[in-house]
């Protein structure tokens, strides 16, 4: 694996291995099929597979908490079984900032993902949520091994102009 590090203390260049510790990347895996989410129910991506740059990520709530202002940018991919659509929101303190529509009324299953940027200062706490839901017949919603993962773009110190 090679990281691309774009600051004067490493001259812009390639660096073999792991990010350093103060670029943020976090990634995490719904490693179980939902049952019947409820609206507003938070997604649980309870298998983590990269926390680096201390993320403060809660297994058991989904939620996470931001520990370095800047410019996060969020993916997320949601999949259903056939005739079924769901509607998936990122939250940003109570605050939906993006969102996700995912079905199809065939018989095979849909997949959706979407990506979204936002100013996180320090503390602001970002999920995902399962909105409102359309089915068929059906006995499940959100199928295993759909992902959430976060980024920091661009780090900032005090930017009065963040755009909350």
């Amino acid at each position: 694996m090679c990281f691309r590090v774009l600051s004067k203390k490493h001259n812009n260049h390639f660096l073999p291995g792991p990010p350093p510790e103060d670029i943020v990347a976090f990634h995490a895996i719904l490693a179980h099929t939902l049952f019947d989410p409820s609206t507003n129910h938070v997604v649980v991506f309870d298998k983590l597979v990269t926390n680096s740059g201390g993320v403060h990520y809660s297994p058991t709530t989904d939620i996470l908490t931001c520990t370095q202002s800047g410019i996060h940018v969020f993916s997320w991919a949601i999949a259903v079984p056939s005739r079924q659509y769901i509607y998936t929101a990122l939250v940003r303190n109570n605050a939906v900032i993006g969102s996700a529509v995912s079905g199809q009324d065939t018989n095979y299953y849909n997949a959706a993902s979407t990506t979204a940027a936002t100013y996180l200062g320090v503390g602001d706490e970002v999920w995902v949520r399962a909105g409102q839901i359309w089915r068929l017949p059906s006995k499940y919603v959100l199928v295993r091994d759909i992902s959430f993962a976060e980024l920091t773009l661009i780090r900032m110190q005090n930017n009065p102009y963040h755009g909350k």
